[in-house]
Protein backbone atom coordinates (compact mmCIF):
# COMPACT_ATOMS: atom_id res chain seq x y z
CA UNK A 1 0.00 0.00 0.00
CA UNK A 2 1.28 3.49 -1.05
CA UNK A 3 0.71 6.23 1.20
CA UNK A 4 -2.08 8.60 -0.36
CA UNK A 5 -2.52 12.79 0.62
CA UNK A 6 -5.63 11.79 3.08
CA UNK A 7 -3.42 9.56 5.05
CA UNK A 8 -0.74 12.46 5.30
CA UNK A 9 -3.90 15.09 5.74
CA UNK A 10 -5.66 12.85 8.71
CA UNK A 11 -1.63 12.43 9.98
CA UNK A 12 -0.84 16.29 10.45
CA UNK A 13 -0.51 18.35 13.14
CA UNK A 14 1.22 21.25 15.63
CA UNK A 15 0.61 24.37 13.05
CA UNK A 16 3.45 26.75 13.70
CA UNK A 17 5.11 29.55 11.68
CA UNK A 18 8.07 28.85 8.77
CA UNK A 19 11.46 30.00 9.84
CA UNK A 20 11.10 33.34 7.74
CA UNK A 21 7.64 34.19 9.31
CA UNK A 22 5.78 34.04 5.80
CA UNK A 23 3.05 31.12 6.14
CA UNK A 24 1.97 28.71 8.70
CA UNK A 25 2.66 25.21 7.95
CA UNK A 26 2.08 21.93 10.25
CA UNK A 27 5.74 20.29 11.59
CA UNK A 28 4.33 16.98 12.87
CA UNK A 29 3.22 13.64 11.13
CA UNK A 30 2.13 10.40 12.70
CA UNK A 31 1.20 7.90 9.94
CA UNK A 32 2.59 5.08 11.51
CA UNK A 33 0.59 1.40 11.78
CA UNK A 34 -1.17 1.84 8.19
CA UNK A 35 0.95 -0.97 6.43
CA UNK A 36 2.51 0.94 4.32
CA UNK A 37 5.21 0.03 1.76
CA UNK A 38 6.00 3.51 0.05
CA UNK A 39 5.94 6.80 1.57
CA UNK A 40 7.80 9.01 -1.16
CA UNK A 41 4.90 11.15 -1.23
CA UNK A 42 6.18 12.49 2.16
CA UNK A 43 9.38 14.02 0.15
CA UNK A 44 7.18 16.91 -0.81
CA UNK A 45 6.37 18.06 3.25
CA UNK A 46 9.74 19.39 3.19
CA UNK A 47 8.72 21.68 6.59
CA UNK A 48 8.07 18.77 8.75
CA UNK A 49 9.97 18.05 12.09
CA UNK A 50 8.70 15.23 13.40
CA UNK A 51 7.91 12.22 11.48
CA UNK A 52 6.31 9.08 13.24
CA UNK A 53 6.47 6.37 10.48
CA UNK A 54 7.09 2.98 12.66
CA UNK A 55 4.88 0.25 12.44
CA UNK A 56 4.78 -0.36 8.52
CA UNK A 57 5.94 -2.60 5.42
CA UNK A 58 9.06 -0.28 4.70
CA UNK A 59 12.33 -1.34 3.72
CA UNK A 60 13.91 1.83 2.29
CA UNK A 61 13.38 5.37 4.06
CA UNK A 62 15.76 7.13 1.22
CA UNK A 63 12.69 8.80 -0.02
CA UNK A 64 12.65 11.41 2.94
CA UNK A 65 16.34 12.97 1.51
CA UNK A 66 13.90 16.29 1.27
CA UNK A 67 13.00 16.71 4.33
CA UNK A 68 16.33 18.72 5.39
CA UNK A 69 14.26 20.23 8.85
CA UNK A 70 12.75 16.90 10.26
CA UNK A 71 14.65 16.54 13.51
CA UNK A 72 12.83 13.73 15.12
CA UNK A 73 12.39 10.33 13.34
CA UNK A 74 10.35 7.27 14.10
CA UNK A 75 10.95 3.97 12.11
CA UNK A 76 11.11 1.22 14.18
CA UNK A 77 9.05 -1.72 13.40
CA UNK A 78 9.31 -1.93 9.82
CA UNK A 79 11.45 -4.29 7.45
CA UNK A 80 14.58 -2.35 7.04
CA UNK A 81 17.65 -4.74 6.63
CA UNK A 82 20.66 -2.08 5.73
CA UNK A 83 21.30 1.20 7.65
CA UNK A 84 22.44 2.31 4.10
CA UNK A 85 18.83 2.55 3.51
CA UNK A 86 17.14 3.80 6.81
CA UNK A 87 19.57 6.74 7.26
CA UNK A 88 19.28 9.75 4.70
CA UNK A 89 21.61 12.28 5.00
CA UNK A 90 19.33 14.55 7.19
CA UNK A 91 21.62 16.46 8.78
CA UNK A 92 19.44 18.70 11.04
CA UNK A 93 17.88 15.26 12.63
CA UNK A 94 18.36 15.03 16.62
CA UNK A 95 16.00 11.91 17.49
CA UNK A 96 16.56 8.52 15.26
CA UNK A 97 14.84 5.51 16.06
CA UNK A 98 14.93 2.55 14.14
CA UNK A 99 14.44 -0.38 16.39
CA UNK A 100 12.63 -3.57 15.67
CA UNK A 101 13.87 -3.93 12.29
CA UNK A 102 16.78 -6.26 10.78
CA UNK A 103 19.49 -4.39 10.99
CA UNK A 104 22.96 -6.11 11.51
CA UNK A 105 25.44 -2.90 11.53
CA UNK A 106 25.35 0.83 12.33
CA UNK A 107 26.78 2.04 8.84
CA UNK A 108 26.12 5.24 7.85
CA UNK A 109 24.69 6.53 11.08
CA UNK A 110 27.67 9.30 11.53
CA UNK A 111 26.06 10.92 8.41
CA UNK A 112 23.96 12.66 11.07
CA UNK A 113 26.71 14.95 13.30
CA UNK A 114 24.08 16.55 15.38
CA UNK A 115 22.42 13.22 16.51
CA UNK A 116 21.86 13.50 20.08
CA UNK A 117 19.57 10.19 20.96
CA UNK A 118 19.60 6.58 18.89
CA UNK A 119 17.93 3.66 19.24
CA UNK A 120 18.25 0.57 17.53
CA UNK A 121 16.63 -1.73 20.19
CA UNK A 122 15.39 -5.17 18.80
CA UNK A 123 17.63 -5.66 15.60
CA UNK A 124 20.78 -7.68 14.61
CA UNK A 125 23.42 -5.99 15.70
CA UNK A 126 26.75 -7.94 16.66
CA UNK A 127 28.90 -5.47 17.29
CA UNK A 128 29.76 -1.35 18.18
CA UNK A 129 30.95 -0.07 15.73
CA UNK A 130 30.33 3.00 13.25
CA UNK A 131 29.82 5.66 15.92
CA UNK A 132 32.69 7.74 15.86
CA UNK A 133 31.62 11.41 15.16
CA UNK A 134 28.77 11.63 16.87
CA UNK A 135 30.12 13.82 19.29
CA UNK A 136 26.63 15.36 20.54
CA UNK A 137 25.45 12.17 20.95
CA UNK A 138 23.85 11.88 24.53
CA UNK A 139 21.42 8.56 24.31
CA UNK A 140 22.20 5.27 22.67
CA UNK A 141 20.07 2.36 23.02
CA UNK A 142 20.76 -1.09 21.47
CA UNK A 143 18.89 -3.67 23.82
CA UNK A 144 17.86 -6.71 22.32
CA UNK A 145 20.49 -7.11 19.72
CA UNK A 146 23.48 -9.65 19.52
CA UNK A 147 25.93 -7.75 21.19
CA UNK A 148 28.83 -10.15 22.73
CA UNK A 149 31.10 -7.16 24.54
CA UNK A 150 31.54 -3.16 24.51
CA UNK A 151 33.02 -1.44 22.31
CA UNK A 152 33.23 1.62 19.35
CA UNK A 153 32.81 4.05 22.53
CA UNK A 154 36.38 6.02 22.05
CA UNK A 155 35.75 9.82 21.86
CA UNK A 156 31.74 9.77 22.25
CA UNK A 157 29.89 11.72 25.30
CA UNK A 158 27.21 9.48 26.42
CA UNK A 159 25.49 10.00 29.02
CA UNK A 160 23.03 7.12 28.86
CA UNK A 161 23.68 3.58 27.31
CA UNK A 162 21.00 1.00 27.78
CA UNK A 163 22.25 -2.54 26.58
CA UNK A 164 19.97 -4.60 28.09
CA UNK A 165 18.97 -8.09 26.54
CA UNK A 166 22.15 -9.11 24.61
CA UNK A 167 24.71 -11.56 25.13
CA UNK A 168 27.42 -9.35 26.48
CA UNK A 169 30.56 -11.13 28.55
CA UNK A 170 32.98 -8.69 28.65
CA UNK A 171 32.02 -5.01 29.72
CA UNK A 172 35.52 -3.09 30.04
CA UNK A 173 35.21 -0.83 26.85
CA UNK A 174 32.55 0.77 28.89
CA UNK A 175 35.38 2.78 30.71
CA UNK A 176 35.94 5.11 27.67
CA UNK A 177 32.72 6.81 28.67
CA UNK A 178 34.26 7.63 32.30
CA UNK A 179 33.85 11.31 31.91
CA UNK A 180 29.76 11.20 31.03
CA UNK A 181 28.29 8.27 31.43
CA UNK A 182 25.59 8.87 34.45
CA UNK A 183 22.87 5.65 33.44
CA UNK A 184 23.68 2.14 32.04
CA UNK A 185 21.53 -0.72 31.30
CA UNK A 186 23.39 -4.22 31.14
CA UNK A 187 20.38 -6.70 32.69
CA UNK A 188 20.15 -9.91 31.05
CA UNK A 189 23.25 -10.15 29.80
CA UNK A 190 26.22 -12.96 30.57
CA UNK A 191 28.36 -10.77 32.76
CA UNK A 192 30.06 -12.38 35.74
CA UNK A 193 32.92 -9.62 35.87
CA UNK A 194 31.80 -6.00 36.04
CA UNK A 195 35.29 -4.85 34.31
CA UNK A 196 35.57 -1.13 34.18
CA UNK A 197 32.87 -0.04 36.07
CA UNK A 198 34.93 1.10 38.79
CA UNK A 199 36.27 3.81 36.32
CA UNK A 200 32.50 5.38 35.88
CA UNK A 201 33.04 8.52 37.89
CA UNK A 202 29.84 10.06 36.85
CA UNK A 203 27.39 6.86 37.06
CA UNK A 204 24.21 7.36 38.95
CA UNK A 205 21.71 4.72 37.69
CA UNK A 206 23.20 0.68 37.20
CA UNK A 207 21.47 -2.27 35.76
CA UNK A 208 23.13 -5.50 35.84
CA UNK A 209 20.30 -7.68 37.37
CA UNK A 210 20.06 -11.24 35.61
CA UNK A 211 23.60 -11.73 34.71
CA UNK A 212 26.27 -14.37 36.45
CA UNK A 213 28.05 -12.19 39.32
CA UNK A 214 28.48 -14.72 41.61
CA UNK A 215 31.11 -13.26 44.07
CA UNK A 216 30.66 -10.46 46.11
CA UNK A 217 34.05 -8.90 45.09
CA UNK A 218 32.76 -7.96 41.49
CA UNK A 219 29.70 -6.19 43.38
CA UNK A 220 32.16 -4.17 46.12
CA UNK A 221 33.87 -2.70 42.62
CA UNK A 222 30.90 -0.23 42.48
CA UNK A 223 31.51 1.08 46.34
CA UNK A 224 34.79 2.96 44.48
CA UNK A 225 31.43 5.26 42.19
CA UNK A 226 30.83 8.18 45.03
CA UNK A 227 27.59 8.92 42.20
CA UNK A 228 25.61 5.93 42.51
CA UNK A 229 22.25 5.70 43.98
CA UNK A 230 20.02 3.41 41.77
CA UNK A 231 21.24 -0.44 41.72
CA UNK A 232 19.44 -3.02 40.20
CA UNK A 233 21.61 -6.46 40.82
CA UNK A 234 18.11 -9.12 41.41
CA UNK A 235 18.40 -12.44 39.73
CA UNK A 236 22.62 -13.14 40.16
CA UNK A 237 23.98 -16.03 41.64
CA UNK A 238 25.81 -13.56 44.36
CA UNK A 239 22.22 -13.15 46.56
CA UNK A 240 21.48 -15.90 48.39
CA UNK A 241 24.78 -16.71 48.88
CA UNK A 242 25.75 -16.99 52.85
CA UNK A 243 29.38 -17.41 52.68
CA UNK A 244 29.12 -13.74 51.41
CA UNK A 245 28.23 -12.07 54.39
CA UNK A 246 30.80 -12.56 57.02
CA UNK A 247 32.99 -11.11 54.15
CA UNK A 248 31.45 -8.37 53.44
CA UNK A 249 30.49 -7.35 57.13
CA UNK A 250 34.06 -7.78 57.92
CA UNK A 251 35.25 -5.49 55.07
CA UNK A 252 32.52 -2.78 56.42
CA UNK A 253 33.15 -2.89 60.04
CA UNK A 254 37.85 -2.63 58.78
CA UNK A 255 36.29 1.07 57.89
CA UNK A 256 34.24 2.30 60.92
CA UNK A 257 34.99 4.63 63.12
CA UNK A 258 32.84 4.72 66.09
CA UNK A 259 31.44 7.77 67.43
CA UNK A 260 33.05 8.82 70.64
CA UNK A 261 29.80 9.54 72.44
CA UNK A 262 27.38 6.84 74.12
CA UNK A 263 24.15 5.40 72.44
CA UNK A 264 21.13 3.98 73.20
CA UNK A 265 20.38 0.35 73.53
CA UNK A 266 19.84 -0.68 69.87
CA UNK A 267 16.39 -1.27 68.05
CA UNK A 268 14.36 -4.37 68.48
CA UNK A 269 13.40 -4.49 64.94
CA UNK A 270 15.88 -7.79 64.67
CA UNK A 271 16.74 -10.58 67.06
CA UNK A 272 20.55 -10.50 67.65
CA UNK A 273 22.79 -13.66 66.21
CA UNK A 274 24.25 -15.98 68.32
CA UNK A 275 27.57 -15.11 66.77
CA UNK A 276 26.71 -11.29 68.23
CA UNK A 277 25.22 -12.26 71.69
CA UNK A 278 28.26 -14.66 72.51
CA UNK A 279 30.65 -11.41 71.55
CA UNK A 280 31.78 -13.52 68.55
CA UNK A 281 33.98 -11.37 66.04
CA UNK A 282 32.66 -13.30 63.30
CA UNK A 283 29.57 -11.10 61.65
CA UNK A 284 27.29 -14.01 60.62
CA UNK A 285 23.58 -12.92 59.68
CA UNK A 286 20.82 -13.20 61.88
CA UNK A 287 18.75 -16.72 60.92
CA UNK A 288 15.49 -15.31 61.61
CA UNK A 289 15.39 -12.97 58.98
CA UNK A 290 14.22 -13.38 55.88
CA UNK A 291 16.41 -14.54 52.77
CA UNK A 292 15.36 -11.21 50.67
CA UNK A 293 15.74 -8.94 53.79
CA UNK A 294 19.50 -11.05 54.26
CA UNK A 295 20.31 -9.94 50.46
CA UNK A 296 19.37 -5.88 50.58
CA UNK A 297 21.64 -5.67 53.92
CA UNK A 298 24.61 -7.86 52.25
CA UNK A 299 24.44 -5.58 49.08
CA UNK A 300 23.55 -2.19 52.06
CA UNK A 301 26.79 -2.99 53.48
CA UNK A 302 29.12 -3.24 50.82
CA UNK A 303 26.52 0.01 48.64
CA UNK A 304 25.98 1.87 51.75
CA UNK A 305 25.50 5.23 49.12
CA UNK A 306 22.57 3.70 47.70
CA UNK A 307 18.90 5.01 47.56
CA UNK A 308 17.06 2.87 45.24
CA UNK A 309 18.39 -0.91 45.47
CA UNK A 310 16.47 -3.40 42.54
CA UNK A 311 13.16 -0.82 42.09
CA UNK A 312 12.70 -0.41 46.03
CA UNK A 313 13.76 2.66 48.08
CA UNK A 314 16.80 2.80 50.62
CA UNK A 315 15.93 4.83 53.60
CA UNK A 316 18.46 5.81 56.48
CA UNK A 317 16.66 3.61 58.76
CA UNK A 318 17.39 1.02 56.49
CA UNK A 319 21.07 1.10 56.39
CA UNK A 320 21.10 1.74 60.49
CA UNK A 321 19.03 -2.05 60.21
CA UNK A 322 21.75 -3.81 58.45
CA UNK A 323 24.68 -2.18 60.32
CA UNK A 324 23.13 -3.15 63.28
CA UNK A 325 22.16 -6.76 62.42
CA UNK A 326 25.59 -7.46 61.40
CA UNK A 327 27.77 -7.52 64.22
CA UNK A 328 27.53 -4.74 66.09
CA UNK A 329 26.30 -6.73 69.24
CA UNK A 330 25.24 -5.12 72.30
CA UNK A 331 25.75 -1.86 70.68
CA UNK A 332 23.57 0.38 68.02
CA UNK A 333 24.87 1.76 65.49
CA UNK A 334 24.57 5.97 64.65
CA UNK A 335 23.65 5.95 61.42
CA UNK A 336 25.50 9.83 61.22
CA UNK A 337 28.76 7.99 61.98
CA UNK A 338 28.78 6.34 58.48
CA UNK A 339 27.40 9.72 56.83
CA UNK A 340 23.97 8.59 56.42
CA UNK A 341 21.46 11.21 56.30
CA UNK A 342 18.75 10.53 59.19
CA UNK A 343 15.18 10.06 57.77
Amino acid sequence: MSLTREMVKAGLSNLESTTDGSSMVYVDCDINDMNLEDVSLLGEYKHLLHLNISGNLLHDLRCLQPLTSLRKLRAGGNRIKDAADACPKLFALQDLDLSKNAIPRMSHVTDHKYLRKLCLDGNEITEMAGLQGLEHLAELSLKDNRLSFIGGLEGLKVRRLLLDGNEIAETGGVAALAQTLEELGLGNNCISVLSGMSELARLVKLDVSANKIAHMDEVQKLSKLPHLRVLAVGENPVLGHADEYDEVASEVHSDIVMPDHNHDPPEADYPQSPADAAGSTTFAPPAELPREVLDKYKLLLALQQLTMLNGEPVSAKDKRKALNAFGHGQQDVDAGAFGINQP
